[in-house]
């Protein structure tokens, strides 16, 4: 059940499919060492993210008004989004060696 896609059922489940296809892929092909690499990727699937949930949103509502919503928090998002990673990824890193499972 999607519960945050608002008036649009299943738009988060789809946004984060393709999310998740992006950075597999992306993953596959790119060996991912130091922090400028994670940002560009934690960015790059943030906005991809808020691309796909625009696209769904606007087969709903009006596109001129979803778009403008994209560009302005979207982008936010996906900046916060790639300041935020490096340290996450640190963090999980850590807990992987606290924990002995690396």
């Amino acid at each position: 059940v999607d519960t945050f896609s608002g008036l649009v059922p299943g738009a988060h489940a789809f946004a984060l499919v393709t999310v998740y296809a992006f950075v597999y892929v992306v993953a596959r092909n790119v060996w991912m060492r130091g922090v400028l690499p994670i940002m560009l990727i934690a960015f790059l699937a943030a906005w991809v993210d808020a691309l796909a949930l625009a696209g769904v949103r606007s087969l709903v509502a009006d596109p001129a008004v979803v778009w403008h919503h994209v560009v302005r928090f979207g982008l936010v998002e996906a900046g916060t989004t790639a300041l935020l990673a490096p340290a996450v990824f640190a963090a999980v890193g850590w807990e992987k060696r606290v924990l002995g499972l690396r």
